[in-house]
């Protein structure tokens, strides 16, 4: 148990491989964990096992985690980031390699959500628009190029405004990400178990109608590693993909290319590498 000073009250929590993070009810921004290249925010490379305040992090609404880099979205609807940038996860340009202390993302305002995959990013304004950076390898960044890292925040071509986003991935070569779009879901990037949703399994550089998904009346999407979840208006969770590390909870031990019904009566759901949670 992660133990706060008395009279914290936490609102929200992030983790990455190895660190995790919260947002208390000012909005102040903790971390700790493992700390590599930075990602801790706290100004170097430190292994903590008790939470500590992230400086100038005191505006903070959401903060999600990769490998090691970690976003954090403050109530202004802008977003900063801090921790490796050797695929271009934070967003910063080439330049900068790594960074200890957060950095403002360029070019991003009105943000409402953030998700953070193995070695990518992505952000979802308040006008629906999803923007996405990092590693694109498999093209989990979805914006059609051919090039491994993408260093700034570029727009994924939607047709219409997204509700929900999700970046996933157990590695920078596993990586996909998901999006509801005016209730229909599109994924892209690695597709090897078939966790875009398609019913196949070749990666994807664009977004691509996740066909698997129809008629579920999603509202909400989950990217794990090689798997995906969605969540329906009924609070039913199905998942599809690789079942590696039992991630789909099924026993299947294999991979569907159509969605498993695994729980009902769920608000909500949350994925990383290798395993999944409802609430």
């Amino acid at each position: 148990r992660a133990v706060f000073p008395a009279g914290v009250k936490i609102v929200a929590l992030g983790e990455a491989e190895f660190e995790a993070y919260a947002i208390d009810s000012t909005g102040q921004g903790w971390a700790w964990g493992l700390g590599d290249a930075g990602s801790l925010c706290l100004g170097g490379e430190k292994k903590l096992t008790i939470p500590e305040k992230v400086p100038g992090m005191t505006e903070a609404v959401a903060v999600q985690g990769g490998e090691h880099h970690v976003l954090w979205l403050l109530k202004n609807g802008t977003v900063e980031a801090c921790g490796l940038n050797a695929a271009g996860q934070l967003g910063v340009g080439a330049a900068i390699g790594e960074a200890s202390t957060p950095l403002p993302v360029p070019g991003l305002t009105g943000v409402l959500e953030i998700s953070a995959g193995n070695k990518s990013s992505a952000a979802r304004t308040s006008s629906g628009a999803v923007y996405m950076w990092g590693a694109n390898f498999n093209g989990q960044v979805g914006i059609g190029s051919s090039a491994n890292r993408i260093y700034k925040p570029s727009r994924v071509p939607l047709p219409g405004p997204a509700t929900d986003i999700s970046a996933g991935g157990d590695f920078f070569y596993n990586s996909h990400t998901l999006a509801l779009v005016q209730g229909v879901p599109y994924g892209w990037g690695a597709d090897d178990s078939g966790q875009v949703g398609d019913g196949q399994t070749a990666d994807k550089r664009s977004p691509a109608v996740s066909t698997a998904w129809s008629g579920l009346d999603l509202t909400q999407i989950a990217a794990g590693g090689e798997s995906s979840f969605g969540l329906t208006a009924e609070g039913d969770v199905y998942a599809l993909g690789s079942d590696e590390g039992e991630a789909l909870g099924t026993g299947l031990r294999g991979s569907s290319l159509t969605p498993l019904l695994i729980d009902t009566g769920v608000a909500e759901i949350s994925a990383t590498a290798l395993d999944a949670m409802d609430r």
